[in-house]
């Protein structure tokens, strides 16, 4: 009975349509890293200093994809291991929490990307630079960001019957997840007390950053995607180990950030 049990959720494991469940996780991979190519070397990054500090935009996105966002770094080692054994399961899962935690994070990547149009796109980028430039800018600036990736991607595998216990792709980007927003979690505290690192946006947090919808809509989504995370790992993860590694990550951050930005 045990052996037939295990090869029923075996059966379950498997994908319906293997092309989707290759295609959907290799795109939104591609898109991870070019948002955080973006961040060592776009125009007006709020991390290019970190490029200026070392001198080199690949060592200088060794250090944002080794620290600040570990995070996004293993949730996309796990979509490429997704699209090469897929396993996902794209059946619509119909509970409320989850359609509402859905619903959060489509409204957040929809709203992100509007405003970026209606405050920058159509009053700054198209008539200084033209509509391809600002296409461009729009693209590698918004649409490939953290925020507007985790809140299309987890907006739609939370309307899914995808568990963490079928699929250890998914668990492992659902780790990734969490650990990325257990880092950026203390950034906006330190920066709330004046001491977080030199990004320029963070320096005046509660007379500028906070007031800001991109920061809102940061915010907000990684609160839902942390929850969500959260409510599928609950079974499955080492809330003591996660814990663990989170603070060697702190230690390596700061050390690593300390060594390169000392005067």
């Amino acid at each position: 009975m045990e052996a037939q049990k295990q090869t029923t959720t075996i059966l379950q494991s498997k994908p319906k349509n293997k092309f989707l469940n290759r295609v959907f996780p290799l795109s939104l991979a591609i898109f991870l890293q070019i948002g955080t190519y973006y961040l060592v070397v776009g125009k007006g990054s709020p991390l290019i200093f970190i490029t200026e500090k070392v001198g080199s935009p690949l060592l200088a996105l060794i250090i944002i994809c080794s620290t600040v966002f570990i995070g996004v770094t293993l949730v996309t080692i796990g979509l490429l291991l997704e699209a090469w054994n897929p396993s996902l399961d794209f059946t619509l899962n119909k509970k409320r929490k989850w359609l509402f935690a859905s619903i959060i994070l489509f409204s957040v990547f929809i709203f992100l990307n509007i405003w970026w149009w209606i405050a920058h796109g159509l009053p700054n980028w198209v008539p200084n630079f033209g509509w391809q430039a600002a296409i461009i800018e729009w693209f590698f600036g918004v649409f490939t960001t953290d925020t507007s990736i985790f809140s299309l991607f987890f907006g739609i595998l939370f309307l899914t019957k995808s568990i963490p216990q079928k699929s250890s792709n998914y668990k492992f980007m659902l780790r990734g997840a969490v650990i990325h927003n257990l880092v950026l979690f203390p950034v906006y505290i330190l920066s709330a007390l004046g001491l977080t690192m030199p990004d320029p946006r963070m320096v005046n947090f509660w007379g500028y950053t906070i007031f800001q919808p991109w920061f809102q809509c940061d915010f907000i989504s990684e609160i839902v995607v942390f929850i969500g995370a959260i409510c599928l790992l609950r079974r499955s993860m080492n809330v003591k180990k996660l814990i663990l590694i989170v603070i060697v990550l702190f230690i390596v951050l700061f050390l690593l950030l300390g060594s390169v930005f000392r005067p």
